[in-house]
């Protein structure tokens, strides 16, 4: 039986890596290109009408940047894999693609390994970060960023709610669960990250710029 195809979409406003990008994926198994947008003007719309799987979403772009387009859909498309690319490599911009809700960080010089294993995660695998950018982090923030890699999307906007002091209730409000819900993941989060008490948990959020 053959698999079914994993519909990739690319938003990449340089014609010529873009292209490049769309012939090596259509290399690898089981994928199909749906579409390369240069800007996020016709993204709404490509979204509803294709439902892809995939998205390689670059940073520069024209109108918004690639944060502001994933603050802008991930709400809405929370089952979509979000890779970052970009040709900058600062530990900042992974920290902030992370808590947006990105799935995986790309330097622009992806091997193509790295590009089929990024097609074999979903949105429930950790954080994937380019090996590349790995290699240059010390071995401090490697640990930080292991730890947050086994943070889910929803853990990490929890997160980011108890950072700035909200209650269970109000972040119950603020993200449509409820307030047993919103305690079930603070629980987890403090479990995957050692942690045993809530001030220290809104310290934790508060030193590592989730407020």
């Amino acid at each position: 039986m053959n698999k079914e195809k994993r519909k990739i979409l690319i938003i990449e406003d340089q014609n010529l890596f873009a292209q490049g990008l769309k012939g090596i994926l259509e290399s690898l198994p089981n994928t199909q290109i749906i579409g390369i947008l240069n800007d996020s003007t016709e993204l709404e719309s490509v979204l509803k009408e294709c439902k892809p799987n995939y998205l390689f979403l670059d940073l520069n772009l024209p109108n918004k940047n690639g944060f502001e387009i994933l603050e802008d859909i991930r709400p809405l498309y929370s089952q979509l894999f979000v890779s970052i690319l970009t040709m900058h490599e600062e530990e900042s911009l992974l920290y902030k693609a992370k808590i947006v809700g990105a799935n995986a960080f790309l330097s622009k010089d992806a091997s193509v390994e790295e590009l089929q294993y990024v097609l074999s995660l979903d949105v429930n695998s950790e954080f994937f970060i380019a090996q590349k950018i790995r290699d240059k982090m010390n071995d401090d923030k490697k640990q930080f960023i292991s730890y947050n890699s086994i943070i889910t999307n929803r853990e990490f906007e929890i997160l980011k709610h108890i950072a700035k002091g909200k209650s269970a209730q109000e972040i119950s409000k603020a993200l449509f669960i409820s307030p047993r819900t919103v305690d079930t993941h603070r629980k987890n989060i403090m479990k995957k990250l050692d942690i045993h008490k809530i001030s220290e948990l809104i310290i934790y959020a508060i030193e590592n710029n989730l407020d």
